[in-house]
């Protein structure tokens, strides 16, 4: 299984972070159907952005995201 793994702030930035940690993924996951790689992209490119929308009101907030890869299984996990 391939895991990418970052911690940062929940700001304009957190996107890009998620979409360049979702290339590295992609880079060591050879064995994951393109279709699925572009659905699961999309989906955690939305989760992010949703983060980003609803902690712009707050004090910055921490965010930690596990991305998991492997050809049976896809798994993101959004932590604050």
């Amino acid at each position: 299984m391939s895991t990418e793994r970052l911690e940062c702030t929940a700001d304009a930035e957190l996107v890009d972070r998620v979409l360049n940690a979702l290339d590295s993924l992609w880079a060591s996951a050879a064995n994951v159907e393109e279709e699925d790689r572009n659905l699961f992209t999309l989906a955690v490119s939305e989760i992010a952005e949703n983060i980003v929308e609803h902690a712009e009101a707050r004090e910055p907030v921490t965010v930690s995201v596990t991305l998991s890869a492997d050809s049976d299984m896809l798994e993101a996990v959004f932590t604050d």
